[in-house]
């Protein structure tokens, strides 16, 4: 009987000893969850961390490009407006009527973009009165056509003497009837480059207006420089051309392609 009773008591100090190491091993296992959940929480912590950064990042280079943006707008918007008012400066002339008070009490220094605009009586010898050493070599008148709306439009050429050194233009004019008289406005200057006057110190190189034909067809707005070739009737030789639009109301280059100068 009592060796029973000792058998049934280590039984029972073996089970609660095993029930308390099984109870050690969970707390152990638990433990080892907490950890890892902690960790995984940290990493997750670290991960909202640099995507923070990451958005501030993004929204201080998204502020900076507004920035640029904004500034670019700026920018233009004062390029705009410097044009604006060099336009309102270059159309300031249209409303002057050039007499010879006018030529005496104004100083000329840029003929390119100062004459543009000025409108003078076509009794009134302009050009001969700017300046003493500025001579007008005349002109032609373009015929009237479709494109000009009954408008006449005509072309000068003038020479400006300085000591050795001539400067050459050609002046696009719009010719304004009325009652009391014509009147001649001036609407665009060219002024012939250097690379061209060399050419024209050839006593045999011409500038010629109004006598030009493209591919066989007459067209008066055309001014050229060509070369003189005294036994033709034609010429063809051409170094430079320019186009005074009556449709632009401006000079500008063109190719020298198919002109003929013929009548110089």
């Amino acid at each position: 009987m009592i060796k029973y009773f000792f058998l049934l008591l280590i039984t029972l100090t073996l089970f609660s000893c095993k029930k308390e190491g099984g109870e050690s091993n969970n707390i152990d296992a638990i433990k080892a969850e907490h950890s890892e959940a902690n960790s995984k929480m940290e990493d997750t912590n670290t991960i909202l961390g640099k995507e923070q950064n990451l958005k501030k990042t993004d929204t201080s280079d998204y502020n900076k490009r507004i920035d640029e943006e904004n500034s670019k707008k700026e920018n233009a918007n004062n390029i705009q407006s410097s044009e604006q008012s060099l336009k309102e400066t270059n159309t300031s002339n249209n409303n002057i009527i050039v007499d010879e008070e006018y030529v005496k009490t104004h100083t000329f220094k840029n003929l390119e973009k100062e004459l543009i605009g000025l409108t003078f009586d076509s009794d009134f010898k302009f050009y001969d009165n700017i300046f003493p050493n500025l001579y007008s070599n005349g002109g032609c008148l373009i015929d009237e056509s479709s494109i000009t709306e009954g408008k006449e439009y005509s072309l000068s050429t003038l020479e400006e003497y300085d000591d050795l050194d001539i400067t050459k233009y050609v002046i696009l004019e719009e010719i304004i009837r009325k009652e009391k008289g014509s009147f001649i406005k001036i609407l665009d200057v060219l002024k012939v480059d250097d690379e061209t006057l060399e050419l024209l110190n050839d006593p045999v190189v011409h500038l010629d207006i109004c006598f030009n034909t493209i591919n066989g067809k007459t067209d008066l707005e055309v001014i050229a420089i060509f070369l003189y070739e005294k036994e033709e009737e034609y010429f063809t030789t051409v170094y430079k051309a320019w186009r005074a639009s009556r449709i632009t109301r401006k000079i500008t280059e063109i190719s020298v392609e198919g002109i003929v100068v013929t009548e110089p």
